[in-house]
């Protein structure tokens, strides 16, 4: 038994890191496009992988609030039944049965970008995960967060 635990371990920390879809990618850079103002290329931006981010972390990015449709605090006391009907009453059946089966697969990442807005401070958003950030919220799981940081952005790596 501690064998297998020990070869799960280490196959958990060997796995690659999920990247963002593509159409992720794209729909996170139109919704940061409507906040800077101008429509943004893929190309004009550097990539970092910021780990796996639990609920509390993904609170710190600016905007998170309109993100949020599930409240952490009354997820955590919901019975698992209250959870699978929340699930399906944040966007219906068919999410809802996509999103049961991230517990064993792992949720797909979601995309944070820093782009600068229309008036030049940079703002530091949840671009594309809305429904992941939700489950997160749900579960009290983490998920994988990818950070595309605008070329404009000085000082960031």
């Amino acid at each position: 038994m501690k064998v297998a635990a020990a070869r799960d371990a280490t196959a958990a920390r060997k796995a690659p890191i999920p990247r963002p879809s593509t159409s992720d990618v794209l729909d996170a850079f139109d919704h940061a496009g409507d906040v800077a103002g101008r429509e943004l290329k893929p190309g004009d931006f550097r990539w970092k992988y910021l780990g796996k981010l639990n609920i509390e972390q993904l609170s710190a990015y600016d905007d998170f609030g309109s993100w949020l449709d599930i409240d952490p605090k009354e997820a955590a006391a919901m019975t698992p039944w209250e959870r699978i009907h929340e699930l399906e009453h944040f966007r219906g059946i068919p999410w809802a049965t996509r999103a049961s089966a991230w517990g064993a697969r792992g949720i797909p990442p979601i995309v944070i970008v820093s782009v600068p807005d229309e008036d030049g401070r940079v703002a530091t958003m949840i671009a594309d995960g809305r429904g992941r950030t939700n489950f997160v919220a749900l579960t009290g799981k983490s998920v994988h967060a990818w950070h595309a940081i605008h070329r404009s952005i000085r000082g960031w790596k």
